[in-house]
């Protein structure tokens, strides 16, 4: 999995620091906050939440509990 903060349109590709957004190995879980609506989806094993902006008016909690 590669992190991209942009649309894969516009992002550019710097050779010397492309290796900072990868993920390898996959996580279980990733926690993303931003300016979007929450969601939560699984990759490839890897748990992906975001809920939401942390700065609105109505703050969201979830709970992610790794099996164990």
């Amino acid at each position: 999995m590669h992190l991209s903060p942009l649309v894969l349109k516009l992002q550019p590709i710097l050779a010397d620091y492309d290796h900072t957004l990868r993920l390898y190995p996959l996580p279980t879980a990733l926690v993303l906050a931003d300016k979007y609506d929450q969601y939560k989806l699984t990759y490839m094993g890897c748990h992906v939440f975001n809920p939401g902006t942390l700065s609105s008016n109505t703050p969201a909690f979830w709970m992610y509990k790794p099996a164990g």
